[in-house]
């Protein structure tokens, strides 16, 4: 971009003064390249603006073939400066319009603004990724768990652990109270049923050797549900 500017500037309003190149190197990059691509020309030079001498150093494609100078030789060549700003100057041949064409011209005209349009592009996708980085991320809400109380994790009559929701303990079938059913939290026991209070447990239980069930049971036909509640 500062390449560009600077021939613009030249160009527009660049002062010419005779030069001296004491540098020269031609550099043969490929014959089959297109016009003005076939060498690498870097030359330094200084001159003479305003009582004080500057000097200057290019490099540049093209396909001129000037001859290398000997060791302490010189050549003469017109450069082009700006009055306010010796600093910045370059060989005529490469800043005034007459002698750039108007290709060259128009390449220096547009590249800058090419240059800024993808600056923008790229400052603006790197704001916007910052903006994104900054983003808070969305926590996942934590519902409260509800949690039984000790009374109803464990049976206040034989201490097992009870099942989720019970409403009687499968070890020994007291019957377990809903929280706030009894102020004391206590298990309320099971229901009087004319039979032993034998540890329930699924499936089989000790309910088999009931003299009751044991009397009922010689010539009798027993039902299903009997034979998976009995032994």
């Amino acid at each position: 971009m500062y390449v560009s500017w600077s021939t613009l500037a030249l160009g527009l309003w660049g002062q010419a003064t005779m030069g001296t190149v004491d540098s020269y190197d031609s550099r043969l990059d490929g014959r089959s390249a297109g016009q003005n691509r076939s060498r690498t020309i870097s030359k330094g030079y200084y001159f003479t603006a305003n009582g004080k001498q500057y000097r200057g150093y290019v490099i540049y494609a093209s396909d001129e073939v000037w001859p290398r100078l000997p060791k302490g030789g010189t050549r003469a060549e017109r450069i082009l400066y700006l009055p306010f700003f010796p600093y910045i100057n370059k060989p005529s041949a490469l800043s005034d319009f007459d002698e750039m064409g108007a290709l060259a011209i128009i390449y220096h005209t547009f590249a800058p603004l090419v240059y800024l349009l993808l600056l923008l592009l790229v400052s603006g996708t790197v704001k916007r990724q910052k903006k994104t980085n900054r983003r808070p991320v969305k926590q996942p809400d934590h519902h409260p768990v509800k949690l039984r109380n000790n009374a109803q994790m464990f049976c206040t009559n034989c201490g097992k652990a009870l099942v989720k929701d019970a409403v009687f303990c499968t070890n020994c079938g007291t019957r377990i109270l809903n929280a706030g059913a009894d102020r004391d939290g206590q298990a309320m026991p099971a229901p009087e049923s004319g039979f032993p209070n034998f540890p329930v447990r699924a499936g089989f239980s000790n309910y088999c050797d009931h003299p009751d069930i044991l009397e009922a049971a010689p010539g009798k036909t027993v039902k299903p549900a009997l034979a998976v509640c009995g032994c």
